[in-house]
């Protein structure tokens, strides 16, 4: 290639770049990749809550969640990362009547996708502390919850803990969740592996506070 040649190259390439760049750039805007890693980019924490839910139940075919239903979960490796799906699936080791999907094991994957720091193993109501990263405010304290704020409260043996996903004023929120709204016909609860969006109040249901990301 002469040199007449290589520059007439070179100048037509920097008038593309100057003047169109969206033909140049419009590729890279269309990427996808598989969330779960930290070192990727992440939607906002509310999105993902809330993609965990609908992927959940789109994978498997229904809200509650059971030992029956764990292999559901491969259909979203495309998605999710081995640790996230390895999260969910970590409930299968429950003896019955818990072998369900659990709140926290929906929490910790959605920490591990997004990227936070580890809140450790244990149960809902072992989480409500200050711990590296998150800063435990409790009801009362006069701050208002906010999305991403992980709420906790004080219910049956283990506690529940959840995402909020949005808040509408200082008393009305939403949550992602699994494990919640599991009242039989007995008007006892019973484990039932239900993932969802559920709306609740800061007043009611035990709701003793929430960790904060740092």
């Amino acid at each position: 290639m002469n040199n007449s040649i290589l520059r007439f190259f070179c100048f037509f390439i920097f008038f593309i770049i100057i003047f169109f760049p969206h033909v140049v750039f419009a590729q890279s805007a269309s990427f996808t990749t598989k969330v779960g890693n930290p070192l990727e980019l992440q939607p906002r924490s509310t999105d993902y809550a809330e993609g965990l839910v609908r992927n959940i139940q789109s994978a498997c075919g229904k809200n509650n969640i059971t030992e029956n239903d764990i292999d559901c979960f491969d259909k979203l490796s495309s998605i999710y990362n081995t640790d996230v799906l390895n999260e969910l699936k970590k409930f299968n080791n429950n003896t019955p009547p818990d072998n369900v999907l659990q709140c926290v094991n929906f929490v910790r994957a959605f920490i591990l996708g997004s990227g936070w720091p580890s809140l450790g193993t244990g149960n809902a109501l072992g989480y409500f502390k200050d711990m590296p990263g998150y800063r435990k405010i409790s009801v009362g304290d006069g701050e208002q919850i906010q999305p991403g704020d992980i709420p906790i409260w004080n219910r049956g043996k283990y506690g529940h803990i959840a995402i909020v996903t949005s808040v509408a004023d200082n008393q009305n929120f939403s949550v992602a969740e699994a494990n919640w709204d599991c009242t039989g016909s007995d008007g006892e609860y019973h484990p039932c592996g239900k993932v969802g969006i559920r709306n609740t109040t800061i007043d009611g249901e035990n709701l003793l506070g929430w960790l904060r990301k740092k």
